[in-house]
């Protein structure tokens, strides 16, 4: 019985079983418990962060007294963005 393949192979099967059933359980209750949090706007997240209008970031663009930097990946980057910005990719 000890070395008995089918068996083992049995008691694997049930174990993952048994472990996949107790993720599902846990998420579903963690889930049920969890308050979601309350959004909150830009300007409430950021208050220090000066907000510019896209006709005041176009005419900063145009006059040169202004830098861009796009955090979005490098492939997004390299399909689009403003011209002289740099990119400066924050998710890795």
């Amino acid at each position: 019985m000890k070395n008995n393949p089918i068996l083992q192979l049995l008691m694997i099967g049930i174990g993952i079983i048994i472990l996949f059933t107790a993720i599902l359980l846990g998420n579903q209750t963690r889930s049920q418990t969890s308050m979601p949090r309350p959004l909150l706007s830009e300007e409430e997240s950021f208050p220090e962060v000066t907000r510019v209008s896209l006709e005041e970031a176009l005419l900063a663009n145009n006059t040169g007294s202004t830098v861009f930097i796009d955090v979005r990946d490098r492939s997004a980057y390299e399909e689009t963005h403003i011209p002289g910005s740099f990119s400066f990719p924050l998710a890795n």
